[in-house]
Formats: structure tokens, sequence, C-alpha cells
């Protein structure tokens, strides 16, 4: 009789733990479970084609001023409205997940069209940040202002927010064109007058600009865009980058053109989205003069190793520059030695001469010459001490002055024609790329 119980017990027992393993499985499945798909998912591939095609289509993924890349993945695969936010969706679908998919290395495992998710930070309203994975290091996501752009998975790690690891779709989505899509709001239309207004307001300034002073401004980038910028008239104002800067129109119907603060953003990370709002995007890692493919020092280093640069600074009026800056950012303080140095060879151009009092830095005679030249409202005021790298300028390494300014980055090169000793860095094309590209 005892066996019998016995018996009937564990068989009792087994049934339980079926019945209990049964439910946990239909329950799974009701809130949607992440199975990873048996063989080719053709969810996947139809996701980063429609991804892909997304970064041509003038449409703004922002919902009262936030970027929705959680709805753009959601999108992807077919249903809208999931999570609040891309950090509920992580811990919905890729935080239990195996834990070789929350490294970059387990990457190499994810199949094209796989979810990629990063950290939270203030750079992403501590929201999160989620994209549709092309391969190749590569994903697919909403980025400031609302577009669409393709990015490095470990820059974006490094740079700025921390991956958190990739996720296969939830089993209950259909796929892209199985069910209706949110609404995005398009670029504002603009009417032929307005641009027209905008077009000859640039043009008059870069006009005056190259009058005053030769390749001031550089040649347009791209055509005249549109910027998310939440103080002026509709949320955006118009905009044209040139190689040396950048013009900003926040009314075509009747506003004054300024110029962005440019340097100021590279070196501080922070991207100004109004006139007291900024998104962090992380410091520039782009050399702030010479070619391309110098070694530095860059933007990021002037606000890290180099940040002494940036403390304000007495008056040294009279005396000359004192302060070299290697290809990382390390500061050293020596005269110059040898007549082939900059400050030997141009005494007069390299003495300091004028203090900015509103920012407390020095500047040379050269650069402060230049200044009254072309005016204030180009340059801005000086954002650091000026100092003596060595770049690479048309493949050539030369020795020469630079200085920080709010809005550009100022360079002497006494191996130039006196028209050209003073030269602007290519600061237009290193913000656009830093904004939309790095």
């Amino acid at each position: 009789m005892a066996f019998f119980r016995r018996l009937v017990t564990r068989q009792s027992e087994r049934l339980l733990l079926l019945t209990l393993l049964l439910s946990l499985v239909m329950t799974s499945q009701t809130v949607g479970a992440v199975v990873p798909p048996a063989g080719a998912d053709p969810r996947l591939s139809q996701a980063v084609n429609w991804a892909t095609q997304q970064m041509a289509v003038p449409r703004l993924w922002l919902e009262d001023g936030v970027t929705l890349c959680d709805k753009f993945v959601e999108n992807a695969f077919g249903v809208t409205a999931q999570y609040p936010t891309a950090y509920d969706m992580y811990l919905a679908l890729g935080k239990a997940g195996d834990p070789v998919r929350q490294t970059l290395p387990g990457l190499q495992q994810a199949p094209v069209g796989a979810i990629v998710f990063f950290d939270r930070n203030t750079g992403n309203w501590n929201d999160g940040h989620v994209g549709i994975f092309v391969g190749n290091d590569q994903f697919v996501s909403v980025v400031t202002g609302g577009r669409i752009k393709q990015h490095s998975v470990q820059s974006w790690n490094d740079h700025v927010s921390h991956f958190l690891g990739w996720a296969y779709p939830r089993a209950d989505w259909p796929g892209y064109g199985k069910s209706t899509s949110i609404a995005h709001a398009a670029l504002p239309a603009l009417s032929a007058q307005a641009l027209d207004a905008a077009t000859r307001a640039f043009q008059s300034q870069w006009q005056v600009g190259e009058g005053v002073a030769r390749n001031l401004w550089g040649p347009s980038l791209v055509a005249l865009e549109q910027e998310s910028y939440s103080d002026a008239p509709g949320g955006y104002r118009l905009v044209q980058y040139y190689d040396k800067g950048r013009m900003e129109l926040g009314d075509a119907k009747g506003g004054t053109v300024t110029n962005g603060l440019l340097a100021t953003e590279l070196i501080s990370g922070e991207l100004q989205v109004g006139n007291a709002a900024f998104q962090s995007r992380g410091s520039a890692a782009i050399p702030i003069a010479g070619d391309p493919d110098t070694p530095g020092p860059t933007y990021a280093a002037l606000n890290d190793r180099a940040a002494k640069l940036l403390a304000p600074a007495p008056s040294k009026i009279g005396t000359t520059i004192s302060t070299s800056l290697s290809a990382v950012g390390d500061i050293s303080e020596a005269p110059a030695t040898g007549a082939t140095d900059v400050r030997n060879a141009a005494k007069a151009d390299t003495t300091l001469v004028a203090y900015d009092d509103t920012t407390k830095h020095n500047l040379p005679a050269a650069f402060a010459a230049y200044r009254t030249k072309v005016g204030l409202g180009v340059i801005g005021y000086a954002k650091s001490e000026p100092f003596v790298t060595t770049v690479k300028v048309a493949g050539v390494q030369r020795q020469v002055v630079v200085q920080i300014f709010e809005r550009r980055v100022l360079t002497y090169n006494a191996a130039n024609g006196d028209a050209f000793k003073v030269e602007m860095g290519n600061i237009g094309q290193h913000y656009r790329h830093w904004r939309y590209a790095q």
C-alpha cells in the first residue's frame, strides 16, 4: 500500500511539473517570447531593406523633440507602440538572452537584421538607443534631428553610449508590411520664396566675406538644409555648410544670418539644438588642423589631455607663445629654439598683442589682426591659448601656430605667402562629419 501511495504521488508530481512547464510556454508565447529563428528568417532581411531605404526618405522620426529610435525598429518588423523606450525593449528582448550576445565580440554571431541595443545616458534622454544591425559592425538607426543614419557599433559604443547586446525580434512580430506603421513628421515644406530668400542671404554673407579675405568660407559642402532647432519658428532652421564654417537662418522671412559656435560644440561634445538645449554626442575625434590623415591633435584632445589650454589665462601681452602641443594632446612649455622655429621665423606675428577679457585668453598679432579684418561675429572670442604644433599640410609636416576660437580655428603657417599665412581650419567639414557621420 505504501508503495502504491508513493507511485501515485510521483505520478502526480510529474503531472504537476508538466502542467507548470506547459503553462510557462503558453505564457511566454502570450507576452511575445524571443525565439531564435530556425534557419533564415525573412523578417530580418525585410527589416534591413526597409531600414536602409529610410535613409533617403525626407521624414523625421521625432515626437515632441525626442527621437523615435524604438518606434523605428518596431516599424521595421511590422509593429508599433510595443515598448515605451528603447531601454524597455532591451529589458524585454535582450537582457535575459545569451550572455555572449551582450558583448561586442558576440556581435560576430549576430545575423544581419538583428536588433542592437545601447545604454541609457543624458544624450538619449536616459531612454537608451536601438537600431537594426546591417553587418560589418554597422547599424542603422534614428539619430539627432530625427534622421536615419548608418553608424559603426564600435564607434557608437566608444563615443556615444555603451553597447548592451543584440537580440532577435519577438516571435510574434509579423515583419515589415504586415501591419500599419506610425506616422512620421515630414520636414516642413519650404516655399520657393523662403528658399530664395535664404539662398540670397547666405550668398550675400559669403560674397562679403570672400571679398574681405579670400577663402574665408570656401566652397559649400551640400545644398541648403534644414536642421532641428527648438527655438526657431516651427522647430527648424535653414543652414548652409561650407569648408570653413556654417551659416544659419532661423527665420527665412526676415531673420538674421548667424554663424554657429562650431569649435565650442566639437570640443565639448555638446550638440546645440536650441538656445539652451543640448544633446551629448562626445567630443570630435577629428584633427583640428592639417590634412585629414594628420594624427592630431584632435578636438577631443582639447577636452581631455590638453584641457589646460582652455582654462582662463592671465594677460601675457608682449611675450611670445611658449606652449607646444603634441599629436596626442600632451602639453609642453618651452621657448623657441633655432631659426626655423615658427616663433623665431615670424617673431612679430607670433608675439602676443591682445587679450580677450571675456574669455581670458591671449592672441598673437597675426590672429588679432585677422579677426579685426574679418569680424568678431565670424571668428568669435578666443577659446584657447595659442600653441605650436606640427601637422601635415599638403603631405608635408609643418610647424604651425594654432588657436581655437568660438566659431573658427585659425592657423599660422610661416611657409605660406603673406596672403595665406593665416588660414582657417576646415571646421565646417569637421562639424558636419561629427554631427552626421561620426
